[in-house]
């Protein structure tokens, strides 16, 4: 009978197995593989922790923050007033953190023969004004518009500050606040969707992350130089050009939680912003956020 229970709790303790501390994160589709290389080296050195890193978008990473479907939010843009006021959030209730910043790239089929765009070119050809290449140095070819889904932090930023030209002051931006992109444009939900559409349309133009666009995708596309001036300089989005503030299409990524979570949540935003975390991220293709000289002008207030 002895035996019998021995073996019995043997059976019993021996199945059963550890159960991890879960962490779910959801939002940005440009700050996904960054936060995925993060979630990874942070579950490599914290055992017992399984850090689920989710897309959707950056209102999606908040719409679920609010209704408790997530640990964690991460967007590409920082939430007005008006957005949190719609979200039905209180500010006060969130935690929001810059984890890194990032450069904003334009992103042509690898054969275009154009090279650079400014800031008025730019916002000319997502209205629909500008509609062949050749106006831009490419071939005779027609300019085809992709843009990202509404969920996007990246498109509502780039809606606002190129399209609706905020980077021109707020004067100009009062006269434009109401530009749409052109009812042409397709629309993806993802980078990966985004990317592959452009690499099989050779007159496709989109943006995404500098990180999607060189680290996920380089050799596939071309990244086109910008500059907000027809004057130039024109520049090439890396993390040295964001860092010397030369690469003028950037804006900072987010961290967005409720305080008093517990300590999973307070234990992965340490690692996040912690020099191991933070050289996780450089090597991503994105600017560490602990350079604390750096200000990259042009996020949202």
């Amino acid at each position: 009978m002895k035996k019998i229970l021995i073996i019995a709790l043997i059976l019993l303790f021996g199945c059963e197995k550890s159960v991890d501390e879960q962490i779910v994160i959801t939002g940005s589709e440009t700050m996904h593989t960054m936060m995925s290389a993060v979630a990874n080296e942070f579950m490599k050195r914290t055992p017992g922790y399984k850090v689920d890193v989710r897309g959707g978008g950056s209102l999606q990473g908040i719409r679920s923050l609010l209704e408790n479907k997530t640990d964690i939010a991460v967007s590409s843009k920082e939430l007005s007033d008006d957005e949190l006021q719609r979200l039905e959030f209180n500010k006060k209730q969130l935690e929001v953190t810059v984890i890194a910043y990032d450069g904003i790239a334009i992103i042509v089929n690898k054969n275009n023969k154009a090279d650079k765009i400014d800031l008025m070119q730019l916002a000319d050809v997502y209205a629909g004004k500008i509609k062949n290449w050749k106006e831009l140095g490419g071939s005779n070819a027609a300019v085809e518009v992709v843009v990202r889904n509404d969920n996007s932090g990246t498109s509502a930023f780039f809606k606002t500050y190129v399209l609706r030209k905020k980077y021109l002051g707020d004067a100009v931006y009062e006269k434009h606040k109401n530009q749409e992109y052109v009812t042409s444009a397709k629309i993806v939900s993802d980078n990966n969707e985004l990317a592959e559409y452009i690499k099989k349309h050779p007159g496709a133009i989109g943006y995404m992350g500098m990180g999607s666009a060189v680290v996920e995708h380089g050799g596939e596309l071309k990244v086109l130089k910008f500059s907000r001036t027809a004057s130039g300089p024109f520049v090439s989005p890396t993390p040295e050009s964001v860092f010397k503030r030369e690469y003028k299409l950037n804006r900072a990524l987010y961290m967005i939680y409720k305080p008093d979570q517990g300590l999973k949540v307070d234990r992965f935003a340490t690692f996040v912003l912690s020099k191991d975390g933070q050289n996780v991220i450089l090597k991503s293709g994105y600017l560490k956020s602990a350079l604390k000289q750096i200000e990259v002008k042009g996020t949202i207030e």
